[in-house]
């Protein structure tokens, strides 16, 4: 089960995420044999772990895979039924615990998610089981939040910093530490990449020439194999799925700077109603600016057509209703369903749940805009408005070709 999980669940995952799962269901594994639990058969019973078990668990999440090989004569003394680790039990660091019980859960949802959907069309049993199972994940999230990261949240630069960071990489600065000019505008791109898309070191680090469409104005990030002309031994690889990210105007010239040598007034960067001059995006004003921001470009689907989609459904979640279908058959490395609306494979069905998607961009828009600043707010704007213009249309419906 274990393997079908993996292959099926985490297929898309990098191999460090996947790597960081499979220690975290050894540790799964190797608990339930020393306390004789059958976790198969726990699962197909719907009765799962008791309080103390789970507590348990979590404990053995911190303890390293070595203390499951000793002896059990080398082991301290404890209950048949539950597995305790004396004191002098060396512990590991907080990120490596929060990744294999994060890692534990997801896989215990996993295992009896697939037992609910066994049970077919007998809803008490469905309904006794899916208590049992929302029990179980809450209490393993509460547990996860008694034994969260100590310390402050990881925050990021205020005001004062940020000024100062700028001021240090302005190529023109005396306070800039490098000396050669064309490492001094490569480091100012590095940095403007990071504050104003939000990247990751290690999609920084794999981004391309190719990746970057300056006549869209946009940067696409994506996972790739590793590459035999990267000399690098640790290649770079991206976190999560690919997805599709928007420049600003003078972004989109410090790129243009440092890689093409040119200008690009006459490039067709971004539209003017978008992120360089907004900053509030709501619902109602999303709706207006939508058909002039063009960022739709795919086109609807009857029912019986997401039926037959050669590419697959897309949907928000695994439980979730259709939005629509790729029109395309090949893999895919983008985040769905988000960057599949500025897509022109995107198949967008008309019955979808679009409001919703547009609902929750908005409210993550309002959360960035408060908590970072507009620059960081504004990635996603031009999904928006293509949310937006699908969600238009959806409602004008007489409009609407299939």
């Amino acid at each position: 089960m274990p393997t079908l999980y993996v292959l099926t669940a985490l297929r898309s995952r990098a191999a460090n995420t996947i790597a960081q799962h499979l220690v975290g269901l050894q540790v799964l594994l190797l608990w339930c044999r020393s306390a004789r639990i059958s976790l198969e058969d726990r699962v197909d019973s719907g009765t799962l772990f008791r309080a103390y078990e789970l507590d348990a668990l979590w404990d053995a999440a911190a303890r390293p895979i070595a203390h499951f090989r000793q002896e059990p004569a080398a082991r301290s003394q404890r209950s048949r039924n539950v597995v305790g680790f004396d004191q002098t039990t060396p512990s590991l660091g907080q990120d490596t615990v929060g990744n294999r019980r994060r890692a534990i859960r997801r896989y215990l949802a996993w295992l009896s998610e697939r037992r609910l959907f066994a049970l077919g069309h007998q809803p008490d049993a469905q309904k006794t089981y899916r208590d049992a199972r929302d029990e179980l994940l809450r209490s393993l999230d509460a547990r996860s939040a008694r034994h969260g990261r100590s310390g402050d949240p990881r925050q990021g630069l205020d005001d004062a910093e940020r000024r100062a960071l700028l001021d240090a990489i302005d190529p023109g600065s005396e306070a800039n530490p490098w000396k050669e000019a064309a490492v001094r505008q490569r480091n100012l791109l590095m940095i403007m990449l990071l504050l104003q898309l939000g990247l990751r070191r290690g999609e920084l680090l794999a981004l391309r020439v190719e990746d970057i469409d300056l006549q869209r104005g946009q940067v696409r990030l994506i996972r790739r194999p590793d590459d035999k002309r990267d000399s690098r031994k640790r290649q770079p690889v991206l976190k999560t799925q690919g997805r599709l990210l928007d420049l600003r105007s003078d972004l989109a010239d410090l790129v243009s700077t440092y890689i093409l040598h040119s200008d690009t007034q006459n490039a067709k960067v971004y539209v003017e109603a978008t992120s360089d001059i907004i900053d509030r995006l709501d619902k109602a004003l999303a709706l207006k600016l939508a058909p002039l921001a063009q960022a739709f470009t795919g086109h609807f689907i009857s029912a019986e057509e997401l039926r037959k989609a050669p590419g697959g459904v897309v949907r928000g979640g695994a439980q979730a209703p259709p939005l629509g279908a790729c029109g395309q058959q090949a893999f895919c490395g983008f985040a769905a369903p988000i960057a599949c609306y500025t897509c022109r494979q995107f198949r967008p069905w008309r019955d979808g749940p679009h409001a919703a998607v547009l609902e929750r961009l908005i409210r993550e828009r309002e959360r960035l805009q408060s908590t970072t600043d507009s620059r960081i707010a504004s990635v996603n704007d031009r999904t928006i408005l293509a949310v937006a213009e699908v969600v238009r249309l959806c409602e004008e419906g007489a409009n609407i070709e299939e």
